[in-house]
């Protein structure tokens, strides 16, 4: 692997690194457009193929923002190693920590906020490669494009992604790695690590795949995920999930935990916030702020407008004018 990018500067990213990032994320991801910013005075990317698969590994010390633009159809991983980042795609927000991350298609648009020391693995997952292993797992063809969770847990019991990636990143570093140097090495490790993250990241086709031991997300969970969904600007308190799902509240609090990466309050206020941005985005001429995100479920204006920009990265007002607003 080759070192593709580093930014020397002691101060704000550069306009010269962060414009070179760019251009190397937009190549590797297959992107229409990607723009970088940021305070990190050193940033990192090697890259490598597995199989039709990009795996990247991107380093920074300091403030990193991205905002990617669709491109292809293929997949997009990006799992963080160390700091936390924070996505949102399509109104949705995900929260990354170590060992966790998120999962998407890389035709739909993204943004990307990670502060002080964050090493992320991202990869470009080839979709034909995965709908054809899929396949063959299935044992005939499939009839829909494989749509997964977007919140990913490699920490997860039974789940082999995690270990199986930390394998595949210490062959990579390696001066002369077997993996990258053997096409047919190559090709066996992207159908075991495509094999492992169907089986184990919850998708449209778990229920098809469950006899192979798939983690799937159980059912309980997901009835309180689409209640607050439906009616998120709800008053909700731990008791009132619970009493949805129709278990205690330890084990709503435990599910949400290993199937989300979070607890039920932070799964709530992403679902908010999600909601706030699509009304800010929707129209054209949004209404008032302080009322948008009032019936989301914010009943405290400065506390919403601080965590809006510490998620996003960007202010309420910032959002619509990015939206062609007023």
């Amino acid at each position: 692997m080759d070192v593709q990018n580093r930014s020397n500067s002691n101060g704000p990213l550069v306009a010269t690194a962060a414009r070179q990032l760019s251009d190397r994320l937009r190549e590797q991801l297959h992107l229409s457009d990607c723009t970088i910013s940021g305070d990190a005075p050193q940033v990192t990317l090697r890259s490598a193929m597995v199989g039709k698969c990009k795996f990247m590994f991107l380093s920074c010390e300091g403030s990193l923002h991205m905002k990617a633009r669709a491109g292809a159809t293929d997949l997009v991983m990006w799992l963080s190693l160390e700091g936390t980042a924070r996505f949102h795609f399509q109104h949705e927000v995900v929260m990354c920590a170590p060992s966790s991350g998120c999962i998407w298609p890389a035709d739909i648009d993204v943004s990307l906020v990670a502060t002080g020391r964050h090493r992320g693995l991202v990869i470009r997952i080839d979709r034909a490669s995965l709908e054809l292993e899929l396949s063959r797992l299935l044992g005939r063809p499939i009839r829909e494009p494989v749509e997964f969770l977007p919140m990913l847990n490699v920490d997860t019991p039974r789940n082999i992604v995690g270990p199986l990636l930390s394998f595949i990143r210490q062959s990579l570093d390696q001066k002369d790695s077997s993996i990258a140097e053997s096409p047919i090495l190559s090709m066996a490790t992207e159908r075991l690590f495509l094999h492992a993250l169907l089986t184990a990241q919850t998708s449209n086709y778990s229920d098809a795949l469950n006899g192979l031991n798939v983690v799937v997300v159980p059912r309980h969970l997901r009835a309180v995920m689409r209640a607050i969904k439906a009616a998120p600007e709800s008053p909700w308190h731990l008791s009132d999930m619970a009493a949805e799902a129709g278990v205690s509240i330890r084990a709503i609090c435990e599910s949400f935990r290993r199937f989300c990466a979070c607890t039920p309050k932070q799964y709530l206020q992403r679902v908010r916030l999600a909601r706030v941005r699509e009304a800010l985005t929707a129209e054209a001429k949004p209404g008032s702020i302080a009322v948008i995100a009032a019936q989301c479920g914010f009943q405290h204006p400065g506390r919403f407008a601080a965590t809006y920009h510490k998620v996003y990265g960007e202010t309420p007002s910032e959002t619509i004018r990015q939206a062609g607003g007023p």
